[in-house]
């Protein structure tokens, strides 16, 4: 009971974090008397995120793998069949919405298409890496370890990031229940697959995977 009090706590404490990083981060810069790029501050706040969000679930993180290390081998096999799955998830919920007359954004970066410069760079570290690794950290792992219920860990960590996705999107809730549907949704089999397999590490490249060739996916369904 007590080790799922402060696995709780710890994920209040990590979702709040996200929320203020995300309202305050720029006010808190402009205090700095260091002139630094948009897209070097970005990069920072990231980064300064991860390792907050890293050192807090430290614990967790390595005690799981400790408990359930798996091979290179059977950790690929894992991603690969798991990124099928949210492919597929993806293209249901499309049609789905869709067929219903509704039209769902999607903002997957072609970076097969893109110039190779510092630019890419950054924005690759970002959006593969170290987003990823915060969002699998905070939601699967911080949900399957505090909910002991694999389907109400799934529900719960799905809805968390649909409302913390439409606050730093600064979305309406007519918006949100549209916009957010397919993240909401992607993150609830996350947090089940790592509630099966208890391999964080599996968990963040099937979702960098899938945000790396989303883009493929996003040519398909439109």
């Amino acid at each position: 009971m007590k080790a799922k009090t402060v696995g709780f706590l710890k994920l209040l404490l990590s979702i709040a974090i996200i929320i203020v990083f995300h309202f305050y981060y720029d006010e808190v810069l402009k205090l700095i008397p260091i002139t630094i790029t948009s897209t070097i501050a970005e990069l920072i706040k990231y980064v300064l995120m991860s390792l907050i969000i890293f050192l807090i679930h430290f614990d967790t993180i390595r005690s799981g793998h400790n408990r359930h290390d798996r091979s290179i081998l059977t950790s690929i096999i894992y991603a690969v069949v798991c990124l099928v799955f949210l492919v597929v998830l993806t293209i249901i919920v499309h049609q789905t919405a869709k067929s219903m007359g509704k039209s769902i954004p999607y903002t997957f970066t072609n970076y097969f298409a893109m110039t190779f410069n510092l630019d890419w760079i950054i924005k690759f570290i970002e959006e593969v890496v170290l987003i990823p690794f915060l969002l699998c950290i905070v939601f699967p792992l911080g949900f399957s370890s505090s909910v002991k219920s694999g389907i109400l860990a799934s529900l719960l960590s799905g809805l968390a990031y649909g409302v913390v996705y439409g606050l730093t999107h600064y979305m309406s809730l007519d918006t949100v229940i549209i916009n957010a549907i397919t993240p909401a949704i992607i993150m609830a089999f996350l947090t089940a697959l790592q509630k099966n397999i208890n391999n964080i590490w599996t968990v963040i490249v099937t979702y960098s995977c899938y945000v790396l060739f989303g883009i493929f996916v996003l040519g398909y369904i439109q």
